[in-house]
């Protein structure tokens, strides 16, 4: 496994063609602001537009694949029963 500071120059290299303090700043700065974000979760538990959930409690893993199988729109080209 590659240290932090190996993996910030790796990641300025491939974003600005160089490991020069400026770029380690500007990576460092992406870092911090990505993990802040990371960080601030709100409304964990409640789902984002569009998503639908599947309470699989109670559904075993074949039970689980039919669920989400029969959520996709018919002309998807998945087939809706694997039975």
């Amino acid at each position: 496994m590659a240290s932090p500071l190996a993996r910030m120059k790796r990641r300025a290299r491939e974003l600005f063609g160089d490991d020069s303090a400026e770029s380690l700043a500007k990576v460092r700065a992406q870092i911090v602001e990505r993990d802040a974000s990371d960080s601030t979760v709100s409304e964990f538990l409640t789902p984002g537009p569009g998503i639908e959930l599947v309470d699989t409690s109670e559904l075993d893993i074949e039970g689980v694949l039919e669920a989400v199988l029969a959520l996709l729109p018919a002309d998807s080209g998945v087939a809706h029963s694997r039975m």
